[in-house]
């Protein structure tokens, strides 16, 4: 089977979707199933300003709903597949979409114009057009086969996975390093994620000023890349910042955040929504305990390892902090089952899992 992989998130996107696309790559290289990966880019995101705009623009309106089919296709693949939610609206030969969640439907005013267009628009046709739609949760599977009307037997629920990085938990070394590289607070909760309204980073900020309000030294530690729609957002970070009680670092490599993930008292991930959530995950398996919001499918990749809290309220939020900074036994306990969770999400399971997928697409073409 040579397999045609639309590669070009890679240049744009280090998380996420990115995250996802880059071990999919890495897995099926080795596979005894797989003749050839077809890796293909449409270069958009590497360049100067303008010019990534540019690309951006020729891979939306070109590149994904065209050239990728044909180019793939004069290639001798057998099977196109498409990880980050751009794809073919036409195509010569088998497709299969990754769709991690439908959220610029749901909520277009938290993304930019273009891209909430683009999503109704186009990203709409091409999933109805593909052979199968892969995602990561059974709440992004019926959130897609409900938007789109898509038949549910179409779409496959795939557990993704934790990287190298994060399958063992860090050494006290590690997180020694990492307490000296970025001069982290001896106790800190953490924040992994874009600066992005969906991410609720506001929820949380108001929550540890509630915490510190009632006298309680509490510390953030914020992990990321800058995110969008974010300016408010942004200007609170710097005051927090300022006031000497937020750190902020920007994107971070795979072995620094696991050590991070291990130094952190816990990861809060209070979002609105979320297709899948990788920090909850890589924080289990480095050894921190969880508080994730119970909104998109956070609950179901959570389970029953992390304690859950309301998004919209910052009290909520608050509170959970406080339950986990206080108590050892609770804490213990949630960082034990959060590492047996977390032993559920491999990439190679999951790659195994694509692989099926491609197989039932070829045989009933």
């Amino acid at each position: 089977m040579k397999v045609a992989f639309d590669a070009s998130i890679l240049d744009v996107d280090r998380a996420g979707s990115g995250n996802y696309a880059r071990h999919m790559l890495q897995q099926l290289a080795r596979s005894e199933d797989v003749e050839e990966v077809i890796e293909l880019r449409s270069g958009a995101g590497t360049g100067g300003r303008l010019t990534r705009r540019a690309r951006m623009l020729w891979q939306d309106l070109a590149w994904s709903p065209l050239l990728l089919p044909r180019l793939a296709k004069a290639r001798g693949a057998h099977l196109l597949h498409c990880p980050a939610y751009k794809g073919p609206l036409r195509a010569d030969l088998s497709v299969v979409l990754t769709v991690h969640d439908v959220y610029p439907l749901q909520n277009p005013r938290a993304f930019g114009p273009w891209w909430a267009w683009y999503f109704r628009n186009v990203v709409s046709r091409a999933a109805r057009r593909a052979d199968r739609i892969i995602t990561s949760s059974a709440y992004s599977a019926a959130e897609i086969s409900a938007s789109w009307d898509i038949d549910p037997s179409r779409i496959r629920v795939l557990r993704y996975g934790v990287g190298a990085a994060y399958e063992q938990p860090p050494t006290h070394d590690d997180v020694a390093r990492v307490r000296r590289k970025f001069g982290l607070p001896p106790a800190f909760f953490l924040f992994v994620g874009s600066l992005e309204p969906r991410k609720n980073l506001s929820g949380l900020l108001q929550a540890i000023e509630e915490l510190r309000s009632g006298g309680r030294d509490c510390r953030l530690v914020v992990v990321g890349p800058p995110g969008w729609r974010n300016r408010d957002i942004v200007a609170r970070v710097a005051r927090a910042e300022a006031a000497g009680w937020v750190s902020r670092l920007g994107f971070v490599d795979d072995a620094d955040l696991a050590a991070i993930y291990a130094a952190a008292r816990a990861l809060v991930m209070p979002s609105f929504h979320e297709g899948f959530g990788f920090p909850v995950i890589e924080a289990m398996s480095c050894g921190c305990p969880v508080i994730a919001a119970r909104a998109g499918s956070l609950p179901e990749i959570t389970g029953d390892a992390g304690l859950l809290v309301e998004p919209r309220d910052a009290t909520s939020i608050a509170a959970a902090i406080a339950r986990i900074d206080d108590d050892d036994v609770l804490r213990n306990a949630r960082v034990a089952k959060g590492r047996s969770h977390a032993l559920l999400f491999r990439w190679d399971a999951c790659a195994a899992a694509t692989l099926a997928v491609y197989h039932d697409v070829l045989r009933s073409d």
